[in-house]
């Protein structure tokens, strides 16, 4: 029931840095799995070599607690990092890092508020202001919202409803959808009739760009904007026509990408590295100090990247906006 993946063929030295990675390899949510990135994480930090051990929960957050329980109790990981498309799942595997006193990184956006305490690497934790931005700059007013009926859906709806006196935008339609469900059922019709200047869609990967077709091809012919789990390859595989007149939220790594290569990759993947900038900067400190694998080790770690993602919190970071016209990516006007 378990699908392991580990980075070495034998038991590490317990001089090695240990982190288990739990992340949903296959299933609904599997293309959004952050493995991108990880492959670039520094293989030595501090002079101690870093061990990737990975689990693939399949979107199940039984799985998700027994596999970070089994990390934990079995493996003597130092750290935890999962991704955070299901928030029963990050809560699965964050009850296990509370529990025993180990460091939990989070890969992309997520609300955390309501936590005890911090689990979230440096990722994009609030929305973005260039997208309500250029609604504004566009003369934009009347806005209809598609999204998950998750915590990604949440996110951007409740950043939305927050918008709506900053950048004098107005709610005039909603509607929520089920995330990884094999169609996507959306009243496209209601949109259509209804008085609106643009839509947003809070979606991510294929999902997106199948909401996306849908509106285009029942007739939608406004803009559309999307999330920043959206602008992927997947944009480049549908028609033009469908694709033509949407906006799309994107960092600046994504953008040296889009001229370099005219592709995007996932999103998530630069999520993904930033976890592993974190622990690159945290982790030197603490072995001067603490041996790797000792419960002081994780106890430390745990509260300095409670330290840096508090300090990160307030961190802003630059969104550019991108549309795929023509074949090509290229700078929204």
């Amino acid at each position: 029931m378990l699908l392991a993946l580990t980075s070495v063929a034998t038991s590490p030295a317990r001089g090695d840095v240990l982190i288990g990675v739990i992340l949903s390899s296959t299933g609904p949510s599997a293309i959004w799995s952050s493995t991108y990135g990880l492959e670039d994480w520094p293989k030595t930090i501090g002079g101690e070599k870093i061990t990737l051990i990975r689990y693939d929960d399949q979107g199940d957050p039984g799985k998700a607690a027994i596999q970070a329980k089994r990390l934990v109790a079995e493996h003597n990981v130092d750290a935890l990092v999962s991704g955070s498309l299901s928030p029963n799942e990050r809560l699965a595997i964050d009850g296990v890092a509370r529990e025993n006193n180990v460091a939990h990184l989070v890969i992309g956006a997520v609300t955390s508020a309501g936590f005890d305490s911090p689990t979230t690497s440096d990722a994009p934790h609030s929305l973005p202001d260039a997208v309500f931005e250029h609604m504004k700059s566009h003369a934009i007013k009347r806005i209809g919202f598609l999204g998950y009926s998750d915590a990604w859906g949440d996110l951007w709806l409740n950043a939305l409803q927050d918008a709506e006196v900053k950048y004098g935008l107005q709610l005039s339609a909603v509607q929520r959808f089920t995330r990884g469900g094999s169609s996507v059922d959306i009243p496209v019709g209601r949109f259509i009739n209804a008085e609106t200047d643009a839509l947003l869609i809070a979606a991510t990967g294929a999902s997106a760009v199948t909401v996306q077709r849908m509106l285009r091809q029942l007739g939608y012919n406004g803009l559309i904007y999307h999330t920043h789990g959206s602008a992927a390859d997947h944009v480049v595989d549908i028609p033009a026509q469908d694709a033509a007149n949407a906006i799309f939220p994107a960092t600046p790594d994504i953008i040296f990408t889009i001229f370099a290569k005219h592709t995007l990759p996932n999103q998530l993947g630069p999520n993904a590295l930033d976890a592993g900038r974190m622990l690159e900067q945290l982790i030197p400190s603490i072995l001067q100090k603490e041996q790797p694998g000792s419960i002081s080790f994780r106890k430390a770690l745990r509260e300095a990247t409670e330290v840096a993602v508090a300090r990160s919190l307030h961190k802003e970071r630059t969104w550019t906006l991108v549309t795929f016209d023509s074949g090509a990516w290229a700078l929204a006007q």
